[in-house]
């Protein structure tokens, strides 16, 4: 439904695009994008998380925070930041950036703290915009240096109309961190004119028209974006913002549907991860044109493109650089023949003139490989407030004075045709899932771990994709243990930035002039992968089944392995958040069933993986009724005391995978699940039953206390009721951990009863009330996001689901007059902290102990989201604190999991 509306408003209020010539590249940014906006004032603009603004909706919204920046600036021209997650909002903080006269530094939330802080630092922008989830990280990187504008604080009453424009084409527009030759990021500036500049390319090859829809995929802390970004909004089309790394690829698949995306702009490495997740038969016949950008394109993705966007759409390949923009460009159509290995550059642009030249300085002729050259007018302006550095890499041209030129460091060579092949960098640049990235950086941030003493990053290609690879030298008297180096890596660098596999050496080899012997590094690593992919094979040997021997082919193609045995375990050996998300998708096209996401964190070992495939194989074969168990165990093993948690409202045994990551390897998890999810058995009616029947069922796991306890939202009430009863059994209870609860606790209302029983009546008629459809769609977008053991295109389980949940909130409106009087730890979102906070004493007044509270996130759906950087910080706290308390407690337990 939201796809069919979003298309007939854009159908309705689509007309001629505002023309765009060279002549246009002579203003500022603002001043185009509200040209744009009287053009097509009711014409979609912009569509992210399940919300839409037209061009004067979004302008409005891009003016409040206009004002509310320049109030902050005193009106002077600079630079502000913006901590945001690839969202609507980030869109809205860079055109308010703009109409205020101010450049933009974008941060991207998966950056460490320090790099974040760092980058401030460099940059020194007089304002740092963010939201209610980020706000806690904002702070502390802002310090006393700036102040920290959250967009939840701007109100009704700021002005929405345009602000008066002083920008003009010369002054800067965006400002990029990129990786230089020292090994030190630097900040690339580019000026309004070069990003119009872009625009204007895109119109003489992508003939972007008002009713397109063109992806943003990527944040706009990359400069690649700006295509993506400015590509639409200048030209009158819709940009749709959605989140991959979020979402996963399942996801991404259903949304560039319901979407209606025409444009589709997704790095190299993201288009060839999501091509393997599609079935033979799937096409998109709406998506009119692909542009790949940020790696070499290969033959394989030409193929996978052609089997799945049918003629007459065509694809575009590109050059670009953060200092140069937009270098040359490809189109291929689907009668096209590839007869290299690669795909070339293609075409240099116009107003872009590009040689190749020697280690003397002079110009090569076509067909030898040199270093790559740019001459041109519409080049990034230089480094952030960094003349001298400016000056060395962006020199003027002797022929023409408006001109400068540029060494890219990448290896080419010119074709015959007039084309360039693009060979590779000339220094230790190399771009990792379409990420530029300097190896020097990566060594530099490794060499602060704790235990390496010198360490080396080599590059490898695997089947067409780069990859890092770190050779360590421990630290004298240390051993060598990669896992521990690989968790602290994380922390001083973006996941893309951590080399995949690491290895141990006494030294680093040599060759015989004394430089780095990287062959022998690589010799090294083949030699050890051997080795491991033997041990792998020796320890499982030999697969228990087809089904182990399935999901073992499986991890061997996502992590281009040996041999793996049924020991494996898939993170270790590699895995990431995004190639888990392809072995899911995999998973799931391979058997034929839906398999729980939280399966890989179980067990992610073959053999662990294989027994969740043959349970939803068993679930899915049964005819008859189902009991599911009342306790699943997420996470078995490990030396921590079990954490057992109780569902929220839906009744749905889950913990988020990213939660349970948070948790650490060493924390066993138990979850609950409402009975009555079938409707084979009959739920409990009170809270008190429910609870002595987790009750129960946790003595089968832990005979004795203390006991870890915790719940989601409205599972307070009942986890509360567990206590309670454990602690009068002679029991003890550590500190309770509980996710948001709700904002007030209503009691025996007779008006809500009616309303909950009427909804009742209307299930069993088959006629729902408003509030039990609502109770559906929720419950089909967990199951379709593995948040939820349903079937979502299951209507006997949707509704014996939504029953399941009725049931318990009947139950909680029975549960009256308790009290809690034990350590509780509050993860709390800023809207129910606001309603529900200390002195307000709403649900809190039935906890009479010691209560600590954690603002985590600005709504209840930011709590329990491991993305978010703020919860995953307050989490670890609480957990700390939890641990601490139950240490502190005397303990009788037999044994856990």
């Amino acid at each position: 439904m939201r796809q069919n509306a979003a298309v007939s408003i854009v159908a309705s209020s689509v007309r001629a695009a505002l023309p765009f010539t060279n002549a246009d590249i002579e203003q500022g940014l603002a001043t185009r994008f509200e040209a744009v906006v009287d053009h097509q004032p009711e014409g979609l603009a912009l569509t992210g998380n399940g919300r839409q603004w037209s061009y004067a909706e979004l302008n409005a919204e891009a003016n409040r925070l206009a004002y509310a920046v320049r109030a902050r600036t005193n009106h002077s021209a600079g630079c502000v930041a913006y901590l945001l997650d690839v969202s609507p909002e980030m869109v809205i903080a860079t055109l308010g950036a703009w109409k205020a006269g101010q450049a933009y530094l974008a941060l991207h939330p998966a950056m460490p703290q320090r790099a974040q802080a760092e980058a401030m630092t460099n940059v020194a922008p007089s304002l740092l915009i963010t939201n209610h989830i980020f706000e806690a990280r904002a702070r502390a990187i802002a310090g006393d240096a700036c102040e920290v504008l959250t967009l939840e604080s701007l109100t009704g009453s700021t002005p929405a109309d345009n602000p008066t424009q002083t920008t003009g084409p010369s002054d800067a527009a965006t400002v990029f961190f990129t990786s230089g030759t020292t090994g030190q990021a630097k900040a690339v500036v580019r000026s309004h004119r070069a990003v119009l500049h872009r625009v204007w390319l895109s119109t003489q090859y992508e003939v972007i028209q008002p009713s397109d829809r063109q992806s943003l995929l990527t944040h706009c802390s990359f400069a690649v974006s700006q295509a993506d970004l400015c590509g639409a909004l200048l030209l009158g089309a819709a940009v749709c913002v959605f989140d991959v790394a979020h979402s996963g690829l399942p996801a991404f698949r259903e949304w560039l549907i319901d979407e209606g995306i025409t444009v589709l702009r997704p790095p190299v490495q993201l288009f060839r991860r999501f091509l393997a997740t599609l079935d033979a038969a799937e096409v998109f016949p709406r998506v009119r044109l692909v542009a790949l950008g940020g790696d070499v394109v290969l033959p394989a993705d030409l193929d996978g493109w052609k089997r799945h966007f049918p003629s007459p759409g065509v694809l575009h390949h590109r050059l670009n650089t953060t200092e140069t923009t937009l270098l040359t460009f490809g189109e291929v159509r689907h009668d096209t023949v590839i007869n290299s290995e690669t795909i070339t550059a293609g075409w240099p642009v116009p107003d872009k003139a590009l040689s190749v030249i020697g280690d003397d300085g002079q110009a090569l002729s076509v067909g030898e490989v040199g270093e790559l050259v740019v001459t041109s007018a519409y080049l990034a302006d230089g480094y952030w407030r960094q003349p001298e550095a400016t000056a060395r890499a962006f020199a003027l041209d002797p022929l023409d004075a408006r001109r400068r030129v540029y060494r890219t460091g990448d290896l080419a060579r010119a074709l015959p045709d007039g084309r360039f092949e693009f060979i590779g960098r000339r220094d230790h640049q190399v771009k990792i899932r379409g990420y530029r990235v300097d190896m020097r950086e990566v060594e530099a941030a490794l060499r602060e771990v704790n235990g390496v003493s010198d360490v080396a990053v080599v590059p490898v290609t695997e089947r067409g994709e780069q990859q890092l690879l770190a050779f360590i030298v421990p630290s004298s008297g240390l051993l060598f243990e990669p896992s521990a180096i690989r968790q602290q890596a994380k922390g001083l660098l973006p996941e893309w930035k951590v080399p995949a596999r690491f290895y141990g050496l006494a030294s680093l080899p040599s060759t015989l002039s004394g430089k780095l012997d990287r062959q022998g590094l690589l010799a090294h690593a083949r030699h050890e992968d051997a080795q491991a992919a033997e041990r792998q094979a020796r320890a499982g040997a030999p697969l228990a089944d087809e089904v182990e021997a399935m999901v073992a082919g499986l991890f061997e193609v996502q992590l281009r392995l040996g041999p793996v045995g049924r020991a494996g375990d898939f993170f270790q050996l590699g895995g990431d958040s995004l190639t888990a998300t392809v072995l899911h998708a995999e998973l799931e096209r391979v058997t034929g069933v839906r398999i729980p996401l939280e399966a890989l964190l179980v067990d992610a070992t073959v053999a662990g993986m294989a027994v969740a495939v043959r349970a939803a194989r068993a679930s899915a074969s049964t005819t008859g009724p189902r009991r599911p168990p009342v306790m699943i165990r997420l996470r078995r093993g490990g030396t921590e005391p079990v954490f057992f948690f109780v569902h929220g409202r839906s009744g749905q045994a889950f913990l988020s995978p990213s939660s349970m990551e948070l948790l650490g390897p060493e924390q066993p998890v138990c979850a609950f699940q409402a009975t009555g999810l079938d409707w084979a058995q009959l739920p409990q009616m009170t809270i008190a039953c429910m609870a002595s029947e987790y009750v129960r069922a946790l003595k089968h796991v832990q005979p004795a206390g203390p006991y870890f306890l915790g719940a989601a939202c409205a599972g307070a009430c009942v986890v509360t009721e567990m206590a309670n009863q454990l602690r009068r059994a002679g029991e003890g209870v550590g500190p309770l951990l509980l996710f948001d609860p709700p904002v007030r606790w209503v009691g025996d209302r007779p008006w809500l009863t009616r309303q909950f029983l009427r909804a009742r009546v209307a299930l069993r008629k088959h006629n729902p009330w408003r509030r039990y459809a609502k109770t559906i769609r929720a419950l089909r977008d967990k199951a379709k996001s593995g948040r939820a053991q349903l079937d979502a295109n299951d209507p006997m389980a949707l509704n014996a689901a939504a029953d399941a949940a009725f049931n318990f909130e009947m139950a909680r409106l029975r549960h009256t007059d308790w009290y809690y009087d034990g350590p509780v730890l509050m993860l709390r979102s800023a809207r129910r902290l606001a309603r529900d906070g200390p002195g307000r004493r709403v649900f809190s007044r039935h906890l009479r102990g010691d209560v600590q509270w954690f603002d985590v996130g600005a709504t209840h759906r930011d709590v329990r989201r491991g993305e978010n950087a703020i919860f995953a910080d307050r989490l670890r706290d609480a957990v700390t604190i939890a641990r601490q308390g139950l240490a502190a407690l005397p303990s009788t337990t037999t044994a856990g999991e």
